[in-house]
């Protein structure tokens, strides 16, 4: 067969073949790709479902917890308060907060509250008897004993999500006194949510084992919870995956099944076609045009130099030369054909060795192009041994050293002949730090290469001991070398045996120094980044869980229980200073309570990191700062400030129990931690701040509206002193009047003090109170108990914190209303005084109206001449007075008097004259009456007493005893001396009370009978 022939079916020959290598590349690469593709899709899809329903469990578990830790809560359980229900559970909680249920238990698991609410209706609906039967199970309520626990299960025709939380103080404190649960079901928006965060379709099945087909496969997440989905591909065009749910008990009760089209999977094969049409064109093409150039430019010129050589070996006659016509490689081929035949055979054994070190080479760096990072440890350990056998050495190693000043080994790889002992042991227990000949050499990235012990310097005298003991002969190491730096060893050698070491085994281990420090850097590099988006997704989750709460307590410790994801670390803090600089210590969302040492090393850590981080290494020489031992908190720590707008907040300490190093990245994510914290706290205390405000302004706006109304004063002045206490949370008070005569404070109303104060007296300056209404401005005392200041009668009392506001109208002192603490560790705030400060100017216009108001009663009460009660007034409290004797069956006596001869003083003396006389009249009968005699003037010079209590002769008595009074009384009216009478008339009930207008009609009958009878008398209507 000619070479044309053999030229054209070996060029075929290889086309087909590269054609159908090349259709088999494609279609592994393409279904291999869109297969990966299409499964990190699924696994995507079902981790972004089941993320959303594990962050929106985690929201849900944080409300039912904060809720469940409240201390309106905690009191509930203790007193029933029905108004605490009535206010914290009304259908708005229901909507607002996207719940359907909530239950609460008492320690005996005993429901005493349960409601449940349809939120696609907005109404109310009985919660069945099998969903609290469930929450009432010990099991469940033994879960969340001291913490939530949250979980799922199976409702009639859905699924449930709930959250059953131990009911404790704000503090995280107890005895617990029950259990809060919430439940949600899967149902109306909160599915349609779950639905629209997948592109997948969404079904919810109960759980039964023949749902999920048994052609399923497993395909793991990933994820931290080591979750797996169950996979089914029906057909090319969908693919179905499942997701199995448990209740508390691990038994499995609901399927999520999420089926999609299988799009990826379709896109591959679609381009798995067009390339396999591409490949196909393309082989056919390239092989035609090949063929033509071979033909043209080499076959026809071969052929012609084989006939030529063999017309030379057969030819006859003169010799003619071996030669082609041109000046290219052929040509020249021609002339020196005869001398490279010779050297063929020379050159063999080289060109055989060559290719096996560039096959082995080719090989080991194929193998590490493209390779994932999981698999480069092993792939390093099938170099050392490939290595090792093409060297024919005793054994290999590869060395990963950190950069510590001990020089520890952090990664061995060893490869060792069969036969042969391993050095892992002693490599291992080295201190690689006192190899300073060995490691100055490697530093300076040169290799240390000998052939015989003798050629290690003297200076080498660890490095020669070694050798020694270990009967190493020869041995060849290169530097690993990253980002010009250091970091490990490769090194190969021999055992009892010596070996001059040839420039080509040189080469080869240099270079594969290089390929394995290049794929160990690739790989760190890789890590660094994965490890880097760990990070910053758990700082974007720990970001937004804070903001996303509504109060600052919530979010301090949401941030608390997402700090532990950030690294992983045994302890995480979150150090805070609260707003009267006392120490917070949150983790895992719960407030620690520290012992005093350890207290101690936080407080001098807050006061020293302020500006830049504190990292604590337990192996280094500083171990105790002031006598504060640090270990105490942990071997290794790094403590972050958390600091923004200028406001020092507090720490973020990570610890550890043992030592550790914190890297470049994780302090640097701490960093940005600290910022993100420090921002949130800021912005969840503005605005808890500002709600605060806005919540005190309404209620004092709603306190100044119930006092403003009430216009006794005595009733007034309890109503502001108790309002003042409930408005600052204050646990008493004291309420003063101001004597302007004396200039005196007098205490008239106190609210639990240890005793009664009322009346004491402080003068203006003296005391808190005394220095507020000197000063006019509101005065706070931190510990009352203990200030200079202080009243000697309030010596013994335990008042700590007060605050004390002066009432002042005007330029008018009015009095000073005072509030306090018994309790050390509360203090008011500058919020505070200035709240009691607005409080104590309402107060002070509803008290000046509260005067103004009994000022003008007493005069629209009043007669202006007499200063006695008028006809209107009179007849108010008469009737009063009757109304309370018939209520308590007592007697009741009503007496009219009417002055003798009147008129001829007025007419003889002027009116001027007989008002002085009426005036002087009214005084005796206010002098001789009793203090609950009501006295009035009738009209002109008639008057009427009403003597409630009384019998008929104790008021004729009284009555014969004022008129012999007023007839031995001289009246002066000017230099004018009067002896004036007077006519009484006694009307006198013990049952049966008319009317007033009655009772003074009677009277007066009588009176007019004692007129007729002589006038100065005194006559009874009841014996006429």
């Amino acid at each position: 067969m000619s070479l044309r022939k053999k030229t054209f079916l070996v060029i075929l020959f290889s086309v087909i073949v590269i054609l159908v290598i090349w259709g088999i590349f494609a279609h592994t690469l393409y279904l291999r790709s869109s297969l990966f593709l299409e499964s990190v899709d699924v696994r995507e899809d079902a981790g972004h479902l089941l993320s959303m329903l594990d962050s929106r469990q985690a929201d849900f578990s944080a409300l039912c917890t904060d809720w469940a830790a409240w201390d309106d809560t905690y009191q509930f359980m203790s007193t029933r308060d029905p108004a605490f229900l009535e206010s914290n559970f009304p259908e708005g909680t229901f909507e607002n907060l996207d719940l359907n249920f909530a239950l609460i238990l008492d320690s005996q698991r005993d429901v005493q509250f349960l409601k449940a609410y349809d939120l696609e209706l907005a109404r109310s609906i009985p919660l069945k008897t099998a969903l609290v039967d469930y929450f009432q199970n010990p099991e469940l309520t033994a879960k969340a004993e001291e913490t939530a626990f949250s979980g799922f299960l199976w409702n009639e025709n859905a699924p449930v999500m709930y959250c059953i939380s131990p009911i404790l103080t704000s503090a995280d404190q107890g005895p617990s006194r029950g259990w809060l649960v919430f439940g949600r079901y899967f149902q109306g928006d909160f599915l349609k949510q779950v639905e629209d965060s997948v592109s997948s379709l969404v079904t919810i099945l109960p759980y039964n084992p023949a749902q999920i087909p048994s052609s399923a496969s497993l395909l793991p997440l990933q994820d931290e919870n080591g979750r797996e989905i169950a996979v089914v591909k029906p057909s090319s065009s969908r693919i179905e995956f499942y997701s199995l749910f448990y209740d508390f008990q691990g038994a499995p009760i609901f399927i999520i099944r999420q089926a999609k089209y299988r799009a990826i999977y379709q896109q591959g094969l679609s381009g798995l076609r067009s390339m396999l049409i591409a490949i196909v064109l393309t082989g056919t093409i390239a092989g035609g045009f090949i063929l033509i150039f071979l033909d043209k430019a080499l076959l026809a010129r071969l052929s012609k130099l084989h006939d030529a050589v063999i017309a030379v070996r057969q030819g006859e006659g003169d010799y003619q030369p071996l030669s082609l016509s041109g000046s290219d490689e052929i040509s020249r081929l021609s002339l020196e054909f005869d001398r490279s035949l010779k050297t063929l055979v020379e050159k063999q054994h080289s060109i055989n060795g060559f290719l096996q070190y560039a096959q082995l080479m080719t090989e080991i760096s194929s193998r590490f192009i493209n390779l994932p990072i999981n698999k480069i440890d092993q792939n390093l350990q099938d170099v050392l041994g490939r290595l090792g056998n093409y060297l024919d050495v005793d054994f290999g190693f590869i060395a990963a050293i950190d950069q510590s000043e001990n020089h520890a080994v952090t990664q061995f790889f060893e490869w060792v002949k069969p036969g042969k002992l391993s050095l892992k042991k002693e490599i291992l227990s080295l201190d690689i730090g006192s190899l300073r000949w060995a490691l100055r050499e490697f530093k300076s990235k040169k290799p240390v290469i000998f052939s015989n012990p003798d050629d290690i310097p003297d200076t080498a005298v660890v490095e020669r001991k070694f050798i020694q003991n270990n009967k190493i002969t020869s041995i060849i190491a290169f530097p690993l070398i990253v980002a010009e730096d250091f970091f490990g060893i490769l090194a190969f050698g021999l055992i009892d045996q010596q070996r001059t070491w040839d420039e080509q085994t040189t080469i080869v281990v240099e270079i594969i120094s290089t390929i394995i420090s290049n794929a160990i850097d690739r790989k760190l590099t890789e890590m660094d980044l994965q490890a880097g988006q760990r990070f910053q997704y758990r700082l974007n989750q720990i970001t937004r869980t804070g903001i996303e709460r509504d109060s600052c307590n919530s979010s301090i410790r949401a941030l608390s229980r997402n700090l532990r994801s950030l690294l992983n670390i045994e302890r995480n803090w979150l150090i805070l200073l609260d707003d009267i600089g006392r120490v917070q210590v949150f983790e895992s969302g719960v407030r620690l309570a520290l012992d005093e040492e350890v207290l101690k090393e936080i407080e001098y850590l807050l006061e020293k990191v302020r500006e830049e981080e504190f990292i604590f290494q337990a192996d280094k020489r500083i171990r105790k700062v002031r006598g504060l031992d640090f270990e105490k908190i942990g071997k290794s720590f790094i403590a972050i400030p958390l600091s923004a707008k200028n406001q020092h907040l507090g720490l973020i300490l990570f610890a550890s129990p043992t030592p550790r190093l914190f890297s470049e990245l994780e302090i640097g994510i701490c960093q940005q931690a600290a910022t993100q914290i420090s921002l949130t706290i800021i912005k969840n205390r503005s605005l808890e701040e500002s709600r605060k405000i806005s919540r005190e302004l309404r209620i004092l706006r709603s306190e100044v509206v119930e006092f403003s109304s009430e216009l006794q004063r005595s009733r007034l002045q309890s109503s502001i002193l108790e309002r003042a206490v409930k408005l600052l949370r204050a646990e008493g008070g004291e309420f003063f009047i101001y004597d302007e005569k004396n200039r005196e404070l007098i205490t008239v109303s106190s609210l639990n003090l240890d005793k009664d104060y009322s009346g004491t007296r402080t003068r203006l300056g003296e005391g808190a109170v005394g220095k507020a209404v000197a000063q006019r401005k509101t005065v706070a005392i931190r510990d009352y108990s203990s200030w200079s200041g202080r009243m000697p009668a309030y010596e013994e009392s335990r008042i700590k914190a007060s605050l004390s506001a002066p009432l002042i109208f005007g330029e008018k002192i009015l009095g000073c209303i005072s509030v306090f603490h018994y309790d050390e560790g509360i203090q008011f705030t500058g919020n505070d005084q200035h709240l009691l400060t607005i409080f104590a100017q309402h107060a002070s216009v509803a008290m000046e109206n509260a005067i103004l108001f009994e000022q003008l009663q007493e005069a629209a009460s009043t007669d202006d001449m007499t200063g006695l009660l008028n006809r209107r007034a009179l007849f108010e409290f008469g009737d009063y007075e009757i109304s309370r004797s018939i209520r308590l069956e007592r007697p009741l006596a009503v007496v009219m008097m009417d002055l003798d001869n009147y008129k001829e003083i007025n007419d003889t003396h002027s009116h001027l004259v007989g008002d002085r006389v009426l005036k002087e009249v009214s005084r005796l009968l206010r002098v001789n009456v009793r203090t609950i005699d009501i006295i009035g003037r009738y009209g002109g010079d008639e008057f009427v007493i009403i003597m409630p209590e009384t019998s008929l002769d104790e008021a004729v008595k009284a009555m014969e005893r004022v008129r012999r009074k007023l007839e031995r009384t001289a009246i002066r009216a000017g230099s004018l001396n009067f002896h004036v009478t007077a006519s009484f008339g006694v009307t006198h009930h013990s049952q049966g009370l008319p009317a007033l207008e009655i009772l003074i009609e009677e009277a007066d009958k009588a009176m007019y009978a004692a007129k007729t009878s002589g006038r100065n008398g005194l006559r009874v209507f009841q014996q006429l």
